[in-house]
């Protein structure tokens, strides 16, 4: 049935092999048996927050009409029903990100070129309404290709906005060849002046996620973070490390030069009394206890929140932001709540601190 409503249609003979959702300048796309095999896999039957009366892989049945009213125009679709794909471009799209094998970077990708290709297309849409603009047909949103210096990590490094605004007179030649979408090196490309707007950065993410990281801290950016507001950074963060698995400790210790008696005594001058470190129960709430230590100091001092959450103070404009595209809707809710964990390449020995929506 999938096949004959999605793929073959009312002649077997006209089977497609692939399907497009979208417009003539941007959609997304899957194979016709990628679709199929992702309608079964995936069936609202097995949702159990599927209100749908009857649902057929991921698509809905419906009637045509009902005829409520009984005039003569409704009465001829009585009794006849539809198939609806209500999330037909969000299925396409997670084939792609599947197929791709790039989640991060694709989902990353597709937003930020969607913020510039629709805000620079359509000069009335409702995410100028953020700006308050009186005139804003000379500007423009631009995306970030490039690294910049991050006083935290005494690098060039990603910033944190992802897109920002210029105020520049640009062709409609220029933007039709560029689709509307721009990048750092068009509009530097371009021979008129332009005016980089302070203030407008944008943190791009992905529609359909949470996971994704506020602020990644290493050994060495933990501890300049960090060193204004408590003693010890050094051995907080190598407590934010530790391992239930006692065993696989030591490393931590060795390679972040920290002596484990020195270590305990750390400990007993934070409140910890009689700690085994080849217990898990007790590492375990060694962590927890200053995973809270961090996230009050971050939640009680302004700056700092504002530097790990927004870039200020660590970048210079326009890579701090002020605004978030998130579920495709931008804002200026630049704070959520959120969690502190490891990094994934501790087992290898790269250790740093991930800030995390919950």
């Amino acid at each position: 049935m999938i096949n004959r409503f999605l793929i073959m249609g009312k002649s077997n003979g006209n089977i497609v092999d692939y399907i497009y959702h979208g417009t003539y300048l941007e959609g997304c796309w899957a194979s016709s048996h990628s679709i199929v095999d992702y309608q079964i896999n995936n069936s609202k039957i097995d949702d159990p927050l599927n209100r749908a009366l009857l649902s057929l892989g991921r698509m809905d049945f419906q009637v045509w009409n009902r005829g409520l009213t009984g005039s003569d125009s409704a009465e001829k679709k009585r009794g006849q029903l539809q198939i609806k794909y209500p999330k037909m471009s969000v299925d396409l799209t997670m084939i792609m990100v599947d197929e791709l094998g790039i989640k991060g970077t694709f989902m990353g990708d597709m937003e930020e070129y969607d913020i510039s290709k629709v805000m620079n297309r359509d000069k009335k849409h409702s995410a100028w309404d953020k700006f308050r603009f009186e005139d804003n047909s000379s500007v423009y949103v631009v995306k970030v290709n490039k690294r910049v210096y991050s006083c935290l990590s005494e690098r060039k490094v990603l910033p944190k906005s992802d897109a920002y605004l210029v105020k520049a007179d640009i062709s409609k030649e220029f933007l039709l060849k560029n689709e509307y979408k721009l990048e750092e090196k068009d509009i530097e490309s371009l021979d008129c002046k332009y005016d980089i707007i302070e203030g407008s950065g944008i943190s791009v993410k992905s529609r359909y996620s949470n996971n994704f990281t506020i602020q990644k801290l290493t050994k060495n950016s933990f501890i300049k973070a960090f060193e204004k507001y408590m003693s010890n950074s050094l051995e907080t963060f190598c407590g934010l490390l530790l391992y239930n698995d006692s065993s696989k400790n030591q490393k931590i210790f060795d390679d972040l030069s920290i002596d484990k008696d020195y270590f305990l005594t750390f400990l007993e001058s934070e409140g910890f009394t009689d700690v085994d470190l080849n217990n898990s129960r007790d590492i375990g709430l060694i962590r927890s206890t200053f995973q809270e230590k961090v996230k009050n100091i971050i939640d009680s001092n302004h700056q700092l929140k504002e530097s790990l959450f927004l870039g200020k103070n660590y970048f210079e404009e326009p890579y701090c932001i002020k605004y978030i595209l998130r579920n495709s809707q931008l804002t200026t809710d630049v704070y959520y709540d959120y969690k502190i964990t490891t990094g994934s390449g501790r087992s290898k020995s790269d250790y740093s601190i991930i800030l995390k929506p919950i």
